[in-house]
């Protein structure tokens, strides 16, 4: 007698027990954060109670069924990003783009992502964005790099009787395109003003300067004569504004969109 109220003792201080005549565990107590269909079926066997095996069956096959056909609606991997156009180079041409995935239709467990993998593609057509003569860059900008020095005025109609327009440097994805096709020598980019009481106006895009991407050399900017800007590539890319009658080299862009 000793012994068996020893065992129950110990039952009592871990909560979980199997007797010396039974195989089945006996499941006395449950935390909340811990409980679950397996927790109240066992539960339902410690105390005998229908009701508690039966709310146990329909939690565990529930979240079977759950499980089970959330799977299987979407048993692939995410897509991934579209591949750069093939007609990338040519404006008025058209490619195609392709993005892929993997998907494991028959895996004994839909939600294991193991075994043999079936590739699925995906593909659409796309049109060219750039000429061939223009950089297609990084982030999807047609620019064409010219290091013939010139006045303002006369990189303004290089540009467009290229049939583009001077760079507006305008955004961070420019700044970073810009940088790559560019080398050290002063560049003109968009941004003129009548005077010096006024802000610098663009013939394309936005405001480079309230955008934030401006970064004044040392000093800028200067003078009341100094009404257009260049930029010049150091450790980083810097501004000047500057004389119209000042030689510079150019990047010309197409803006399609």
């Amino acid at each position: 007698m000793a012994a068996i109220r020893l065992v129950i003792v110990f039952c009592a201080i871990v909560l979980v027990c199997k007797g010396s005549a039974f195989n089945t565990p006996e499941l006395v107590s449950v935390l909340r954060d811990d409980a679950d269909g397996e927790q109240l079926i066992q539960l339902g066997h410690t105390f005998n109670n229908s009701l508690l095996k039966l709310v146990g069956h329909t939690f565990e096959n529930l979240e079977e069924t759950v499980v089970h056909e959330l799977c299987h609606k979407n048993p692939c991997t995410l897509w991934s990003g579209w591949t750069n156009c093939t007609a990338k180079g040519r404006r008025n041409s058209f490619g195609y783009q392709t993005r892929m995935r993997k998907c494991w239709f028959n895996s004994t467990d839909p939600c294991a992502h193991e075994g043999a993998a079936t590739i699925e593609t995906a593909s659409k057509v796309c049109e060219g964005q750039c000429r061939s003569d223009y950089t297609y860059t990084k982030h999807g900008f047609c620019l064409k790099y010219i290091k013939n020095y010139m006045n303002h005025s006369a990189a303004v109609k290089t540009c467009e009787s290229d049939g583009g327009h001077m760079i507006n440097v305008d955004t961070k994805e420019r700044v970073i395109d810009f940088e790559k096709i560019t080398e050290t020598q002063a560049i003109w980019v968009d941004g003129t003003r009548p005077n010096v009481k006024v802000r610098f106006s663009y013939h394309h895009g936005g405001d480079a300067i309230a955008n934030g991407v401006v970064n004044w050399a040392k000093g800028e900017p200067g003078r009341p004569d100094e009404l257009c800007l260049i930029t010049q590539l150091y450790d980083k890319l810097y501004w000047w504004d500057v004389s119209c009658n000042r030689v510079a080299t150019i990047v010309c862009e197409i803006r399609y969109m």
